[in-house]
């Protein structure tokens, strides 16, 4: 089994705008509290399909598995990583900048581990040929 990226370029690019975007969500974090409910869900639904674009731009489902076996496997690690992003995600109101800036590591971090279950293709060595050998 050989793990291949199916691009580094687009994975690199997805990386920095996941990372901007979580980033970017510090000062609404910071004043969560202030604005209407209504106002605050809707921007976090807004963000979470954008990054969920950005996590399916130019991934072709169809090639990352060769066999069922690989796509169990790719499946429980996006259950077990996505469990994790909800714990770490969970946000206190009136929290630091600085914790609020440790946490976004972590969801980064983890956001980036989705991008690479995402756009990683499991390949199968070609089975080797047999040849006779040669007489001299």
């Amino acid at each position: 089994m050989h793990l291949r990226m199916t691009s580094w370029s687009l994975f690199v690019k997805k990386t920095a705008a996941v990372f901007a975007l979580a980033f970017a969500l510090v000062p609404l974090l910071e004043v969560q509290g202030r604005l209407p409910a209504g106002l605050y869900v809707g921007g976090l639904v807004v963000l979470h399909l954008f990054v969920l674009g950005i996590y399916v731009y130019r991934v072709r489902f169809r090639e990352l598995d060769g066999d069922a076996r690989s796509l169990i496997a790719r499946v429980a690690a996006l259950l077990v990583v996505t469990y994790l992003l909800a714990v770490v995600s969970e946000f206190e109101p009136g929290s630091g900048r600085e914790e609020l800036l440790w946490q976004m590591l972590g969801v980064s971090v983890l956001h980036t581990v989705i991008l690479v279950l995402l756009m990683t293709r499991v390949e199968r060595p070609a089975p080797a040929v047999l040849r006779e050998p040669e007489n001299i």
